[in-house]
């Protein structure tokens, strides 16, 4: 028999569920299990499972739960003792490299990741930390000449790398977890860059591919044939990203799982139609074996021209999965095809699980297979339609706590991308690059054929009609609680529950959607000191209202902080003065939220705000917000930034100081600044608890001056001050953002309570190195 089956392979969802739920636990844990506990809780679960044989469901997912954690820790124990040690962090070396992937050279330099060979010349232990392992790579101002592939001796200084330093921030530390690199590097120019070798293996030709591409239809055109062919993502511009963010297109740009399916499914038709020709090839071989090789062929070689990103490996292990059951004469559903390949990925590795794609490849197929497992004709109009609901719905809440945004127009946009793009635009770039190798001519009249298939979608939704919705609802940084009881809202709601489930399941949803803020009770203030790159923001919070004072540099770090931190709409924003790192980031600010009232820094005069001068006051929530410097006319011609003191109702005061010098503090009415020679007749007056907040060349005199509990900086010092910097004056640097609030009552005094953004996550990949 040609197409017989055997035994069907069990494998439920609960013990894989329980699998991942041990790993996640782990990877989002404060610290990890102790080496020794690591391994003895992997044995004994493992012993467990091999000689008791549990019987009993819970039995079966407690030795799965554990056995995910203890996999984690082992995982992490692993990479924290690769991961560059601190004493080599700002030690330049001398190393020869191979660039990795796809390299992309901007305006701004080279980044990318690239395996370091050898150490050529550096400090003790840089050779046994370095050699054979990856970083991730920048070359400022540099770079545009590099090809993937390419072997190159370079000078670099290396570093550990960072994790987020803002709410909703990038976190660089996790990212280099993901792609096992042991630090993040900076091409110095110690030494003269040297090429060794030219562009070899895998990534070199899906760069080739991605020029014939370009020099076939052109950059511009060409840019979503490159994206969709070898997944050269490089072309695509800011707003075209923004673009398919808004409509929830992202997932379908660079190769997805479907994307690998297909090809798999098109490797599989091919063995049936050749032993349809040829039927004597059935004597020789299984028609279900050879049809199973081909589609693990076909999908692993389109894996690698896309790199091996996570969707593909995803959907090459499920096939992986299907042939090898197939050889054993056996057969596997799609859910124990799915339950097989998520656990083979959590298991070789785990940190794949900190990455978006994971969950978007994996949930995507889990929610089709729990709620249509009947459909059985790919023709089906009506499943079809049922599919798209799913898909999009389904992944609503991986995209809110990955993203922190619902696109609204998402499953509408979908219903028509998703077919034209699959079937359509994909098949055309597949064919057009395997035509490349024979007719040249051929190939780049496929790729246009399938550039403009792409210019037609990508026109319409330039011209998609507001009536449908559009553009981006935005939520608050969610809790794993609230991203748990979403997905169990997602099940409730779509099928096969009954209807009477559904409004419980969208219930569930609402924690996610509209998350609670943390806010200070009334009459208190809590501030956020974010660390921006070359500029300064900080907002203040009440019981009911935000306000924001700067708004840091123009590169648009503030507002995802902002929104990560639930802000919907600035009661008062406030300049304290008038350099761009203080006002670059206006207009993007004011295009994400709506402003009630503005304060203007000296020397500036927009419309509808008022000047930042003394005088000038406001009472939110209980809390009195003044300006008390500069004067209404400015001395000698020049005004002094804007000073600022916050007074909650229990007496704290919050002084924003900005770049202001003592000698302002000691003009300034109530601030009680200490005098040379007066501190015997004042050691005896009652200072109210202070907290100070300004610039790193003037907090520190400030706090002196004003005998503060509390200083920090609002960005991080320079080379020089920082060697000589307090270590009880706090500053956004390695640790990001800084949270202040009110603190619990002492001796009748309440003071301040600091805490960093590090501190306040909790990671254990946060630490400085091995």
């Amino acid at each position: 028999m040609d197409d017989g089956q055997g035994r069907p392979l069990r494998l439920g969802p609960l013990p894989v569920a329980a699998f991942c739920g041990g790993v996640l636990w782990q990877l989002q844990a404060g610290a990890l299990l102790p080496l020794a506990v690591a391994i003895a809780v992997l044995g004994l679960a493992v012993g467990g499972a091999v000689f008791l044989r549990p019987r009993l469901a819970w039995a079966v997912a407690l030795l799965a739960l554990a056995s995910g954690a203890a996999l984690a820790a082992l995982h992490g124990h692993r990479a924290l003792a690769q991961r560059l040690p601190a004493t080599l962090a700002g030690e330049g070396l001398l190393v020869e490299l191979r660039f990795e992937g796809l390299p992309e050279a901007g305006e701004h330099g080279l980044r990318g990741l690239a395996r370091i060979e050898r150490v050529l010349a550096g400090p003790p232990g840089a050779a046994e930390a370095l050699d054979g392992r990856r970083v991730s790579l920048r070359w400022h101002g540099h770079g545009q000449g590099v090809r993937p592939g390419e072997r190159w001796r370079l000078s670099l200084v290396a570093e550990v790398p960072e994790g987020a330093r803002n709410p909703g921030g990038f976190d660089a530390a996790r990212q280099a977890l993901a792609l096992r690199a042991v630090a993040s590097a900076s091409i110095s120019s110690a030494q003269m860059p040297l090429r060794l070798a030219p562009a070899s293996g895998m990534d070199a030709l899906r760069d080739r591919i991605a020029s014939a591409i370009a020099t076939a239809l052109g950059e511009a055109r060409g840019r979503f044939v490159a994206a969709l062919a070898v997944g050269d993502t490089r072309g695509l511009s800011a707003a075209d990203w923004e673009r398919l963010r808004q409509f929830g297109l992202t997932h379908l740009i660079a190769i997805s799982g479907f994307h690998v399916g297909l090809v798999a499914g098109l490797g599989a038709w091919a063995v049936r139609g050749l032993w349809w020709i040829a039927p004597g090839l059935a004597q020789r071989w299984r028609r279900p074996q050879a049809a199973a090789l081909a589609c693990l062929l076909a999908g692993l070689g389109y894996a690698a021209l896309a790199g091996f990103s996570l969707p593909t490996l995803r959907t090459v292990a499920m096939v992986g999965v299907v042939a090898l059951v197939s050889s054993l004469r056996s057969h596997v559903g799609p859910m124990q095809a799915l339950a097989l390949a998520v656990a083979s990925i959590a298991a070789l590795d785990p940190f794949a699980l900190l990455l978006p794609g994971f969950w978007l490849s994996c949930g995507g197929v889990a929610w089709l297979a729990w709620s249509l497992p009947g459909i059985t004709s790919a023709v089906d109009l009506r499943a079809f339609l049922r599919a798209q609901w799913v898909a999009s719905f389904g992944l609503l809440p991986i995209t809110a706590a990955f993203f922190l945004q619902v696109p609204l127009a998402g499953p509408l946009a979908n219903l028509v991308a998703i077919p034209w793009i699959s079937l359509v635009v994909v098949p055309l770039a597949l064919l057009g690059t395997l035509a490349l190798a024979f007719a040249p001519g051929l190939a780049g009249l496929l790729w246009g054929m399938a550039a403009a298939a792409m210019d037609a979608l990508w026109w319409g939704l330039g011209r998609w009609p507001p009536a449908l919705g559009g553009g981006l609802y935005w939520v608050a940084e969610p809790s794993p609680w609230a991203v748990a009881l979403a997905l169990l809202g997602v099940a409730v709601v779509l099928p096969p529950l009954g209807w009477r489930w559904r409004g419980m399941g969208a219930v569930l949803l609402l924690p996610l959607l509209f998350p609670s803020v943390s806010r200070p009770l009334q009459g208190r203030v809590e501030a956020w000191v974010l660390a921006l790159p070359r500029g300064e923001a900080v907002l203040l919070r009440t019981a009911r209202h935000e306000v924001l004072v700067d708004t840091g540099p123009a590169g648009g770090e503030a507002v995802a902080a902002l929104r990560a931190l639930g802000v919907r709409e600035i009661a008062l924003r406030i300049e304290t003065a008038g350099n761009a790192g203080r006002l670059g980031g206006v207009a993007r600010v004011e295009a994400a939220f709506p402003v009630r009232e503005r304060w203007h820094a000296p020397g500036q005069a927009p419309a509808g705000a008022l000047p930042c001068e003394r005088g000038r006051s406001l009472v939110l929530d209980g809390v009195h917000i003044e300006a008390l410097a500069p004067l209404p006319v400015a001395r000698h011609g020049v005004a002094s930034p804007c000073v600022l003191r916050v007074r909650d109702g229990e007496g704290r005061e919050l002084w924003h100081a900005s770049e202001a010098s003592v000698w302002t503090a000691r003009r300034l009415p109530g601030a009680d600044v200490r005098q040379v020679g007066a501190d015997a007749s004042r050691s005896m007056e009652r200072v109210p608890a202070r907290a100070v907040i300004g610039g790193p060349g003037a907090v520190l005199a400030w706090q002196q001056a004003m005998e503060a509990s509390h200083a920090v900086a609002t960005r991080r010092p320079g080379p020089a001050r920082l060697r000589h910097w307090p270590a009880d004056a706090w500053h956004p640097g390695r640790e990001g953002a800084v949270y202040l609030a009110a603190a619990g009552s002492v001796e009748g005094e309440s003071g301040w309570r600091l805490r960093s953004w590090r501190a306040l996550q909790g990671h254990w990949w946060n630490g400085q190195g091995g």
